[in-house]
């Protein structure tokens, strides 16, 4: 799993998770964003609308923006080497990232007019919607960074691999749907009763 996750991820020993002399093989804020991924997907899924949903209103694409905001910052302060960050707060960087992208990525699976369908319940609707993915993601970044059991530092590379496997999914839905929809567009261009008269 370390060579597939390693694509992603710099996995640098010194800012990754350790447990017993074995280096988690993603650094935190990696691991804060595969974990924030694989929470919001899986909650998105089971909040009473399935995955087919609108795109956030203003106020909740600022509201998620915001919580992209710390990652940036920290980012870019750490690569410019203005403070060096600890771990855990790494992670609950990535966190905010995670938790925020399957929000704007999963509406795009459908057409632009369905994305935007009013009937649709919304990718970010109420309070829930956001703080449930953002507690679980911390409940299982608290467990990465200070539990010493093994089957749960396991089990949480599990689910990075599976958050990180359904952004690659979602991701390659948006490419297959756009391309099937210039297909579908330029078909009906070049046929007879699609040209003007």
């Amino acid at each position: 799993m370390t060579d597939w996750i390693g694509i992603f991820c710099h996995q640098l020993p010194g800012r990754s998770p350790h447990q017993d002399g074995i280096v988690f093989p993603l650094c935190y804020r990696c691991a804060g964003i595969y974990v924030g991924l694989f929470a919001a997907y899986v909650w998105i899924g089971f909040d009473g609308g399935g995955w087919r949903r609108k795109l956030p209103g203003i106020r909740a694409t600022l509201l998620l923006s915001g919580g992209m905001l710390p990652l940036l910052v920290d980012g870019w302060a750490n690569a410019l080497n203005l403070w060096e960050t600890p771990g855990w707060v790494r992670a609950i960087t990535g966190i905010g990232v995670g938790a925020a992208l399957p929000r704007f990525l999963l509406p795009l699976l459908q057409s632009v007019d369905h994305a935007i369908a009013p009937e649709l319940p919304s990718a970010a609707a109420g309070r829930w919607s956001l703080l449930g993915p953002l507690t679980i993601s911390a409940c299982l970044i608290t467990l990465l960074v200070w539990s010493r059991n093994p089957a749960i530092f396991q089990s949480i590379t599990a689910v990075t691999g599976v958050g990180m496997v359904m952004l690659c999914l979602n991701l390659l839905g948006i490419v297959a749907r756009t391309v099937l929809e210039w297909i579908d567009h330029r078909r009906a261009r070049s046929s007879p009763a699609g040209r003007p008269a």
